[in-house]
This record gives structure tokens, C-alpha cells and sequence, in this order.
């Protein structure tokens, strides 16, 4: 699995935590507000960082995500796939990993032997979770949202 598969594979596990958050939205889902920005660190653009918008209360709004491009900016998408996000409060969180290995070996099936491959964070833990990232958006409606996030030690 090459670094991008991991990362889409970690981003994909997120969507599919997200998703027991999205409730009462129709076939159609619900109204999105177009919303984009930028992830820098220390002043660079970040690639391949994973935005989640988690609505900061359960049932208003529905999580939204994307994927940085290499100028760190992202366009948001619902859960469902649907553009943008729904009007509403929300935590950002912003992770980047990689899988670097751990030092040991352990003998592959076909022979011969391989790393055992760790996930190494790159940006600053407190972006990782809810209860501790300091990022807080409103998205609104009929309005085109943008956001620059500036992330920090």
C-alpha cells in the first residue's frame, strides 16, 4: 500500500465514524452552503491533510471533509458525498499521518523479511479530536464559506 492509500484509507475510516452522526436527512440530504480554504503549518501549505467539520451539536448539521491539495486547499464535501457543508456550528479537526517503521522485522509468508510499519502523526495532537482542537467555524447560508487555518505548536 503506497503513502497515499494509507492516507485515503484513514481518511475513509473517519467518514465512515462521522456518519453515525448524520441523521434525519433526506434521500436528497440537506441544504449545503459552498465552504473551501487552506492548512498551513508553520507557514507551509500542508498536502494530504484530512479536514472534518463535526457539528458542534449532534443533529444540527451534518460532518463535512476533504483532502488537501499540495497548496494545503480543500473543498468541503458532505459525508454523503454531497457538495459543501450544511449551514451550522463546528469543530475542525485536521490530522496528517505516515506509516514509518518501528525498527523491528518480522518474516514475510513468501519469505525474507519486512518492516513492522508504525502511523507517525505530523501535525500537533491537539487538531486530532473534538474535545481539544481549538478550531471553531460557522457555516452560512448563501454565502460562500472560506477558511485559512494556521495550525501551530
Amino acid at each position: 500500500m503506497n503513502m497515499r492509500q494509507v492516507q485515503l484509507a484513514g481518511f475513509l475510516s473517519s467518514v465512515l465514524l462521522f456518519s453515525v452522526w448524520i441523521s434525519g436527512c433526506g434521500q436528497s440530504g440537506p441544504k449545503t452552503a459552498q465552504a473551501m480554504g487552506v492548512v498551513t503549518y508553520k507557514g507551509q501549505p500542508v498536502e494530504g491533510a484530512n479536514v472534518m467539520f463535526s457539528p458542534t451539536t449532534q443533529g444540527q448539521g451534518v460532518a463535512a471533509m476533504a483532502v488537501t491539495d499540495a497548496a494545503g486547499k480543500f473543498t468541503l464535501q458532505t459525508a454523503q458525498g454531497k457538495p459543501g457543508a450544511v449551514p451550522g456550528e463546528y469543530v475542525v479537526m485536521i490530522t496528517k499521518t505516515e506509516m514509518v517503521p518501528t525498527g523491528e522485522k518480522v518474516p514475510k509468508p513468501e519469505g525474507g523479511m519486512e518492516d513492522v510499519m508504525t502511523t507517525k502523526h505530523l501535525l500537533p495532537e491537539k487538531y486530532r479530536f473534538p474535545s481539544s482542537t481549538p478550531l471553531k467555524v460557522k457555516i452560512e447560508e448563501g454565502k460562500v464559506n472560506e477558511f485559512q487555518f494556521n495550525l501551530e505548536d
